[in-house]
């Protein structure tokens, strides 16, 4: 905006091809078949009496309300607007046992196992939700299904008793293949903000999260004690597998690599304000680390280091191996 603004315009980030031709900046990962997994054939133990603690009480809704459909935003959840159904149509409560099982095979990314949940379902909603049994049948149940909190607590609960069943760790993990940085494609980011030219990266440019990863990075970059390091990015298809709070299967991308020898390999992760699933993230990369340490054959240690904050504002280290020795100190 304005005349003597400058455009703000996305950047593109590539391999830079004379970095490319020096082998000390070359990063080479192993990739890690995964360890979590998801066993649906599980799925019949699922008690539908375990789903929840606490039964509902069953709402009461007169005729007129049983006969509307109520939209309610969804953050607020207060009523947007309300359509009125034609009384030709009769509500059937297939449907939604349908939109339930649906949502929840969406939301886990499900294949398979949709006969089951929905038998599931159909038991607990009839026996399991309410205080007492309810008939499927009776257009109030069927109301009171429509309601925002039933819906969230049915779907989120079963999300919840699903993984718990379901998901699991091998307790193994092998080397599928490698990942080079230097083969990675080149992508592009919106913002200028965190961006810096880095000289012991194989990137033209380094694009940080935040001005603490911006800082520390450009403390890697003038740390004589390294070989390389890298800001990871969805570019390198690096991630590690793990099992969020919920219990579900999520991806998980730590903040960087760096390379401190031929032999030892370092993979960092910043954190301001820690979230709820940050420590099972620290676990699975040291997990990682041990796996990658155990199964490469070109004898590369592999390990885990977690930064926060205000330590390093705190300390700010001299050199990459004071960070090592801080990092040992702290843990």
């Amino acid at each position: 905006m304005g005349v003597n603004t400058p455009a703000k315009t996305p950047i593109v980030i590539t391999i830079d091809e004379h970095k490319k031709m020096n082998a000390d900046l070359e990063i080479v990962l192993p990739k890690l078949t995964r360890r979590m997994e998801r066993n649906l054939k599980n799925l019949n133990e699922l008690n539908p009496t375990n789903i929840i603690l606490n039964k509902i009480k069953l709402k009461k809704f007169s005729e007129n309300e049983q006969r509307q459909i109520i939209f309610r935003d969804i953050n607020t959840d207060e009523i947007s607007h309300t359509t009125d159904m034609p009384n030709l149509i009769i509500p059937d409560y297939h449907r939604a046992l349908h939109f339930f099982s649906h949502t929840i095979m969406s939301d886990l990314r499900m294949v398979g196992g949709s006969d089951i949940l929905f038998e599931k379902l159909k038991v607990f909603i009839e026996y399991n939700l309410f205080e007492s049994r309810v008939d499927l049948n009776d257009l109030n149940v069927i109301t009171n299904l429509s309601e925002n909190s039933v819906r969230k607590l049915i779907i989120e609960s079963f999300k919840k008793a699903i993984n718990m069943l379901t998901v699991g760790d091998s307790g193994t993990s092998e080397i599928r293949d490698t990942i080079c940085v230097s083969k990675a494609r080149p992508f592009q980011v919106a913002s200028t903000e965190f961006v810096f030219t880095p000289k012991k990266s194989t990137f033209t440019k380094m694009a940080c999260d935040n001005n603490f990863e911006l800082n520390f990075a450009k403390f890697l970059d003038n740390c004589d004690d390294i070989m390389a390091f890298e800001k990871i990015n969805d570019a390198m298809g690096f991630f590690l597998d793990y099992r969020n709070k919920e219990g579900g299967i999520a991806n998980y991308y730590p903040d960087f690599i760096v390379k401190k020898s031929l032999t030892e390999y370092w993979i960092l992760e910043l954190k301001g304000r820690e979230g709820v699933d940050d420590m099972i993230k620290k676990e699975r990369l040291e997990q990682w680390c041990q796996d990658a340490t155990r199964q490469d054959k070109s004898k590369i240690k592999y390990s885990a280091m977690y930064i926060q904050e205000d330590n390093w504002e705190r300390y700010r280290p001299r050199n990459f191996r004071s960070l090592i020795d801080m990092y040992t100190n702290q843990n």
